[in-house]
């Protein structure tokens, strides 16, 4: 019987893709992150395609809490849509609300 390579585990080293989808993993999803929002800092958490999300930035200052999300969805749209990141939880936090509410 003949497999196809996505029955088979990734090499170490290389990006692991199984049923034509990327994995990502959580340094990948920070990198994304901080190229989307270069003045923001990220704590990001999490394997395969769930991940836990901790943003702090200026960029947070005053806005909804419906806007604040979207700010960190845009920059990881194209892996959602296509299925390599399947949930996040998201905390985003402006350098006030870091200090007083966020830091644990």
């Amino acid at each position: 019987m003949w497999c196809s390579a996505d029955n088979y585990p990734p090499i170490v080293g290389s990006p692991a893709i199984y049923s034509g989808v990327k994995i990502m993993d959580a340094a990948t999803v920070k990198v994304l992150l901080q190229t989307h929002m270069d003045d923001c800092e990220f704590v990001v958490q999490g394997e395969g395609n769930h991940y836990d999300i901790t943003a702090i930035g200026a960029v947070f200052e005053g806005l909804r809490p419906v806007k604040k999300q979207q700010l960190v969805y845009a920059a990881l749209s194209d892996h959602i849509a296509d299925g390599s990141i399947h949930a996040v939880n998201i905390r985003t936090f402006s350098p006030a609300e870091w200090q007083t509410q966020g830091q644990p």
